[in-house]
């Protein structure tokens, strides 16, 4: 029993000390390669630790297509429901749209996400007063939509004019 405690003593001791001199000389942590805070973006990726702070191309043409969408849809050229057909396609797939918004299905989370993103743009845009107005429209629509349906039922629509089949590079 003297033993043990005598180690558990022993343990915590070397326990303090090492964090002592972590504190009071942090380059020996860089001299033992231990300096953990400083990986960088290949060692993050080696050890499956994406970059979130760098949006990669495919991230930054996503977000463009998403763009034009909605712009189409403020403008009137799509439907609710075809914006959110093409947010579809232009999902990325490690984002789980049920855990951000509500909804009884991905394609009422879709429709959610459509009207949030038209939201945002307008405000970005400076169309403060109009954000009401079309954020009012859109709710009516998924509102009428639901109750005729039931569910949301996205539409098989093809490509928007000015989205030069940047969904399908993107799938």
């Amino acid at each position: 029993m003297v033993k043990m405690l005598h180690m558990a003593s022993m343990l915590v001791m070397l326990h303090v000390i090492a964090l002592t001199a972590a504190l009071l000389q942090p380059e020996w942590a860089c001299d033992l390669g231990m300096d953990l805070w400083t990986l960088t973006v290949r060692e993050d990726e080696r050890f499956g630790y994406p970059d979130w702070s760098r949006p990669n191309q495919e991230e930054l043409d996503r977000a463009s297509a998403k763009e034009r969408v909605v712009t189409a849809l403020i403008e009137g050229r799509l439907t609710l429901f075809e914006a959110a057909f093409h947010f579809r396609r232009l999902k990325n797939p490690r984002v789980d749209l049920r855990a951000n918004y509500r909804g009884n299905s991905e394609e009422e989370c879709l429709c959610r996400q459509v009207i949030t993103f038209a939201g945002s743009q307008l405000r970005t845009g400076g169309q403060d007063a109009k954000v009401s107005e079309v954020i009012g429209r859109l709710e009516a629509e998924l509102r009428r939509h639901l109750e005729q349906n039931g569910k949301v039922i996205l539409p098989d629509v093809g490509d928007v004019p000015d989205l030069p089949a940047i969904s399908l590079k993107i799938l």
